[in-house]
């Protein structure tokens, strides 16, 4: 079940640690924290000179060579970057949408041009192949990686030594990465926004605002994730505070529930403008959307605000028909 799910998250980010098995043995994989970068910046910089000494190239030397024999050209990037600020303009631009249809249209525009930029970044990486940070990154994380396995719950004795580790095979290790992958996908971010918001954790979730009532000690000795449970729960716990009518069927959806929040504040404001002789015109409204802001609310013609307006618009009543604020 997927309540069961989440409160396995729940415990192990309490915990600080997941427990997999590997050779039959019981492993105890501690969750990183900020003071872990330290080790896997050091491990990465190591592994790049040494792939530099094999003559491995970086990316920069690799793209120069690509660039003279016009595989991949000057206007190739251009566009890449084009994409990535077209995009960025795009997010900014939904941010400011308060008519929920015309703000999930603007989002299939925004989800089309992030598919051209995977595209077009798979197409460049295929073309680049294997890079000294490419290699420098799979071996740090390798290296870095035996700093988290312990055999104890309490996280007190490695379960390698360092020349043990070293001599690992290939499926060995293999086996090992894949069960270290698989936790971080496990906690990414969306599901942790999932788990705060489920009703195992509704308990705590005023506690968000006080790390040591939660977790008995000083934020810097905290995990990554038990750090996002914080950041997370108390972005949710403002919302529920400050929210008014937010949608059961919704209370458990982090999208739903952030988007709904953004549109609320902005409701009023909204509102405010389309009041016109005791009844609301919403211009290029839908019925769900007129229900949000106002169940008497009416749709209005692009005519009609042309006629009320003499005939044209200025780019600030242009903006606000279209539901943007200004």
């Amino acid at each position: 079940m997927k309540d069961n799910f989440y409160i396995e998250i729940v415990n192990e980010i309490f915990d600080g640690y997941t427990r997999f098995d590997f050779q039959g043995q019981a492993v105890f994989l501690r969750h990183f924290n900020f003071k872990d970068q330290k080790i896997l910046n050091d491990c990465f910089e190591k592994h790049k000179n040494i792939a530099l000494k094999k003559g491995i190239q970086d990316e920069e030397d690799i793209l120069k060579r690509l660039k003279k024999d016009g595989t991949w050209t000057d206007e190739d990037d251009l566009k890449l970057k084009e994409l990535e600020s077209y995009i960025d303009s795009l997010e900014k631009t939904k941010a400011k949408i308060v008519i929920p249809s015309q703000k999930a249209s603007h989002q299939k525009i925004i989800d089309e041009e992030k598919m051209k930029l995977y595209n077009l970044r798979s197409e460049k990486h295929q073309l680049v192949g294997k890079t000294a940070s490419e290699y420098a990154n799979n071996r740090s994380n390798e290296d870095f990686l035996q700093n988290l396995l312990y055999k104890d719950k309490l996280l007190t004795v490695p379960f390698f030594r360092d020349e043990d580790f070293a001599e690992l095979d290939g499926d060995e290790l293999s086996a090992l990465m894949n069960a270290y992958y698989k936790v971080t996908n496990k906690f990414n971010d969306s599901e942790i926004q999932k788990a705060v918001l489920q009703d195992c954790f509704s308990l705590y979730l005023a506690h968000c605002e006080k790390p040591w009532d939660l977790f008995g000690k000083a934020i810097i000795h905290l995990s990554v994730y038990q750090l996002k449970v914080l950041a997370y729960g108390r972005m949710f716990l403002n919302i529920f505070q400050n929210v008014d009518k937010i949608p059961d069927s919704i209370r458990k959806d982090p999208d739903a529930l952030i988007s709904f929040a953004e549109s609320s504040r902005n409701k009023e404001k909204l509102s405010s403008k389309m009041k016109d002789n005791s009844a609301t015109a919403v211009f290029g409204a839908t019925k769900e959307d007129l229900d949000f802001f106002d169940p008497e609310a009416k749709p209005l013609s692009l005519k009609e605000i042309l006629e009320k307006n003499g005939g044209q618009l200025n780019m600030e009543q242009m903006m606000e028909v279209m539901g943007q604020k200004v």
